[in-house]
């Protein structure tokens, strides 16, 4: 069983990944016209010591986050306000760029290397209409935005976009790891340790989901 959850403001369906196939994501074709977001490298924050590594990670980092076209423009347009922000916050607070050093990770590569999809009808009723916004599986770099995700101010969806990317990251999840975080528990973290508030709070909750 995987387990899915709402952080604060904002609900998350996390997955563990071997439970989920393709289908169960339900990702639509990833077409060549697939937006990227130009973003700019972060100084010092390469991992790997050898230099094919380094390359490797410098390449992703020039890549920049993958918008499916499919996405909504009002999505789109919230994705291209919320990326710089979480971009710049990382960078300018340390405790923000450790979230992801202490999973050996680098923040800004893992952002950079995320892409972002339209849920479908499957997802929209089976998951956002009880309140998520946003679906991935943990150490998976592909997150289904769901239509609500646009109603979040730029700050608030920056909050999500690095809650996702703790999970691309390998960050797991109370209860399918009991000694991990809840989902409130890694907003709280993203919102202390990268300087991000939101409005205001709704209560969480948990559902069970069976993968395959």
């Amino acid at each position: 069983m995987s387990a899915y959850r709402c952080a604060m403001f904002v609900c998350t369906g996390v997955f563990v990944a071997s439970a989920v196939s393709t289908s169960d994501i339900d990702f639509r074709s990833r077409e060549p016209r697939a937006t990227m977001v130009e973003t700019s490298a972060s100084e010092g924050t390469s991992l790997e010591s050898t230099s094919s590594a380094t390359a490797a990670m410098t390449a992703a980092v020039s890549r920049g986050p993958i918008l499916h076209p499919r996405l909504s423009e009002t999505i789109t347009t919230r994705l291209n306000e919320a990326i710089p922000v979480a971009l710049e916050h990382l960078r300018d607070y340390p405790s923000c760029q450790a979230l992801f050093a202490r999973l050996g990770a680098d923040g800004v590569v893992k952002l950079n290397n995320t892409s972002y999809y339209p849920a479908g009808a499957r997802q929209e009723s089976k998951y956002c209409r009880g309140g998520s916004l946003a679906i991935t599986t943990v150490g998976g770099s592909a997150v289904v935005l769901c239509r609500s995700f646009a109603r979040l101010s730029a700050q608030e969806a920056a909050i999500i976009l690095l809650h996702e990317a703790l999970h691309f990251a390998g960050q797991t999840e109370y209860p399918s790891d009991p000694d991990a975080p809840d989902g409130i528990g890694i907003s709280e973290m993203v919102m202390k340790s990268c300087r991000l508030s939101m409005r205001r709070v709704h209560r969480y909750g948990v559902r069970a989901l069976s993968g395959g």
